[in-house]
């Protein structure tokens, strides 16, 4: 479990968001773009309604990324989360 949270963190927190900068968007920009195709990545886990919890999770996950400029704390977060 702990590898795949290492793999989602750097595809969606380090790849796609490298990538959604290369394209010129903000840190805002980029992140919203990054949390709606982790909120899609998780949509067979969950249904429409509930697609909201990935979503701002993808959001929170992608802020700490941009405010400490590692991707250790959201791997970290993500664990938690996942362990809970």
């Amino acid at each position: 479990m702990l590898l795949v949270n290492f793999i989602y963190i750097i595809i969606f927190r380090g790849l796609s968001f490298f990538a959604l900068k290369y394209y010129k968007l903000s840190d805002v920009e980029a992140n919203i773009a990054q949390s709606i195709i982790f909120m899609l990545a998780h949509y067979g886990t969950y249904n429409l309604k509930t697609s909201l919890l990935p979503l701002l999770l993808g959001y929170l996950l992608g802020k700490l990324y941009t405010s400490s400029k590692s991707l250790t704390p959201s791997i970290i977060f993500h664990g938690l989360y996942n362990f809970f």
